[in-house]
């Protein structure tokens, strides 16, 4: 094993992301700063804390990467109460709010359930620089009062994903899990 004061560490590629925050042509030269950055440090070996992060750098020609995945302080729960689904379904998004959350397409997701005629109800567990386009949008007619923001403490958050039937993901990309 090469000397661990060499290695560097990486949390994500960004790839993709770079257009959730910058138009073309910034986003375009993002991507390819990051994969010409990727290629230059091809020889130096790398701590990441995800095995979907080690395959796109081995993709972008890194040759040593070495996967130490995220730490939590987290305790499982032993059971969990049963719940029946039924209506109204209750919908969870925890995140970061950030465009490339797109915490507004579980947004849309609730439009469309509603248009559907099925009773939704949905929670935001999180906080970021499109929170006030978030509320905006939550409270477009026809979606108010179906849209709730939470604070993102822990207390709150665990009690809010045990009342909820699905908890939704809409990033565009994780680069930890």
């Amino acid at each position: 094993m090469v000397q661990d004061k060499f290695h560097r560490y990486i949390h994500e590629v960004l790839g993709p992301i770079w257009s959730a925050f910058y138009s073309w042509p910034l986003s375009t030269l993002g991507r390819w700063q990051e994969r010409w950055t990727h290629w230059l440090y091809r020889n130096v070996p790398f701590w990441v804390p995800s095995e979907s992060t080690k395959t796109i750098l081995h993709a972008e020609g890194v040759r040593e990467v070495a996967v130490f995945p995220n730490g939590t302080d987290a305790t499982p729960l032993d059971r969990l109460e049963p719940k029946p689904l039924a209506l109204p379904l209750r919908l969870i998004a925890v995140s970061r709010l950030a465009p490339n959350k797109r915490v507004d397409h579980a947004i849309e997701v609730v439009r469309f359930l509603l248009k559907q005629g099925v009773e939704t109800s949905l929670t935001i567990v999180g906080s970021g620089e499109v929170e006030t386009q978030l509320k905006t949008l939550a409270a477009q007619p026809g979606l108010a009062g179906h849209i709730t923001s939470r604070p993102t403490g822990e207390k709150e958050k665990n009690v809010r994903l045990r009342e909820a039937h699905f908890l939704i993901h809409t990033s565009l990309r994780e680069g930890w899990g």
